[in-house]
């Protein structure tokens, strides 16, 4: 059970299942990248690989996380670390978020989440929230990469016979032979 704010301020909860929630994890070597959207911040080490960190939201104060406040839940030990998912073959940590809660939960009636505290709390997408990232990673590159044509005028001759013009013509056979396989050779069986 995740507690952050969000970009409205609002403080906000979200519940990261068993199937996706690998671990706490303290992050080394965080690297954030220039240029990177949200909910992208960055690059880190977490169990000698590379991985890439998802920020959640606005941090709250550090004071504030842990300080206990009669009638609320003790702060869960490690709660200021990263939450290291698995997704496949792809691991992700998130960040921006305090661990308020671990353990069993009684799901929602309706699906999509779990009951805490006599409240609802909504599954976390970390798989949409990745594929977010993904897409404005890659949408950043579709537009500043464009494709390489050839300068004017410098084209080969097509069929038409003129330089530049695209070419309908497949060669008959390729320039470089292909050498026949050696009789000897039975490794590759």
């Amino acid at each position: 059970m995740l507690s952050y704010r969000g970009d409205d301020d609002v403080l906000t909860l979200g519940f990261v299942p068993a199937s996706v929630a690998s671990r706490l994890t303290a992050l080394t070597c965080v690297i954030d990248v220039p240029g990177a959207r949200p909910p992208v911040r960055g690059l880190a080490l977490a169990d000698g690989e590379v991985i890439t960190v998802l920020e959640l939201g606005k941090r709250g104060s550090p004071s504030a996380a842990s300080a206990y406040l009669p009638g609320a839940e003790w702060p869960v030990p490690g709660s200021d670390r990263a939450v290291l998912c698995v997704l496949g073959n792809v691991r992700v940590a998130l960040t921006g978020a305090t661990v308020v809660a671990t353990g069993v939960f009684e799901p929602l009636p309706s699906g999509g989440g779990v009951v805490w505290s006599g409240e609802a709390v909504p599954t976390l997408d970390v798989r949409a929230l990745y594929s977010r990232a993904e897409t404005a990673i890659w949408a950043e590159r579709a537009v500043s990469s464009r494709p390489s044509a050839p300068p004017s005028g410098r084209g080969a001759p097509s069929s038409s016979g003129r330089p530049g013009a695209p070419s309908s013509r497949i060669p008959a056979r390729p320039r470089t032979p292909i050498p026949p396989r050696s009789p000897g050779n039975d490794g590759d069986r």
